[in-house]
This record gives structure tokens, C-alpha cells and sequence, in this order.
């Protein structure tokens, strides 16, 4: 007889199902790994934003980035407004959070200052990954404004 046994067949498809779960596993990591490194650089990016837009002196106003667990806000003014509809709003998914931000005075913003660009809330504002809290990047704002991944 040829042909192949109901055994050979189970034997052939768990082995298939096993590599597929491998392959998933390592493109889930892989997602997880990108949706970090993309919200940490696009919150440095919020900031230089509102830097950028507190020099130009746009619309006559400072700027400041807002922060919170699961997101962080560029918002218009000195202090920041939930309801201001100007607010620009980054969600952090769900395998990313801001574990800390430790700024001067305490708070969780930073404003920076018209003609020069300095803040005095500077501090660091700490990422982590949900899925390993072991993974975590620390952005560093400066006194001058400027800020960077140490």
C-alpha cells in the first residue's frame, strides 16, 4: 500500500503548527519592539515640536508637552487644558507606558519659555514596556529645552 498513515499526518501537521507558533511569537516581539522605539522617538519629537513653535513665538503663545501613564499631549499655553481643543494627543498602545517622569517642581509637563526655549521643569520622563518592565528608555529634557534618548 501507499499513502500515508492518519499518524504521519497528525505527526506532520503539529510539527507545521509549532513552527507557525515560533514565527508568530517572534513577529508579536518584533511589533512590541517597534511600537516602543516609535512612541519614545515620537515624544522627543513632541517636544522639539513645542520648542520649535515656543521660538517662533506661533500664535503668540508657549507650548508644552503634557504626560501621563498611557499618553502625552502637545498643548498651547502655560498650563495644560484636557478639553482645549488645540491639544495634539499621542495614545500609547497597550505595550508601551511612561513609567516616570521625574521633572523639576514635580509636575508632568514641560513648558518652554519664549525667545529662548529653556523650561524649568526639566527632568527625565522614563518608557517602559508593558509586556517586560525590564526594557525601558529614558528621555532627558535639558534646562535649554533641548531633549534627547539617554
Amino acid at each position: 500500500m501507499r499513502g500515508f498513515t492518519i499518524i504521519e499526518l497528525l505527526l506532520v501537521i503539529a510539527i507545521a503548527v509549532i513552527l507557525l507558533v515560533i514565527v508568530l511569537s517572534g513577529f508579536s516581539n518584533l511589533r512590541q519592539s517597534s511600537d516602543f522605539t516609535l512612541a519614545v522617538d515620537e515624544a522627543v519629537s513632541f517636544l522639539q515640536e513645542a520648542r520649535a513653535k515656543t521660538l517662533s513665538s506661533e500664535n503668540d503663545s508657549v507650548y508644552g508637552v503634557h504626560f501621563e501613564t498611557s499618553q502625552f499631549v502637545l498643548f498651547t499655553g502655560d498650563t495644560y487644558n484636557a478639553a482645549s481643543a488645540s491639544n495634539k494627543v499621542r495614545a500609547l498602545p497597550s505595550s508601551v507606558e511612561i513609567s516616570s517622569f521625574l521633572l523639576t517642581g514635580g509636575g508632568d509637563a514641560v513648558v518652554f519659555k519664549r525667545l529662548t526655549g529653556e523650561t524649568a521643569t526639566y527632568g527625565t520622563i522614563t518608557f517602559r514596556r508593558t509586556d517586560d518592565p525590564s526594557i525601558t528608555k529614558t528621555i532627558e529634557v535639558v534646562s535649554t529645552g533641548l531633549a534627547g534618548v539617554q
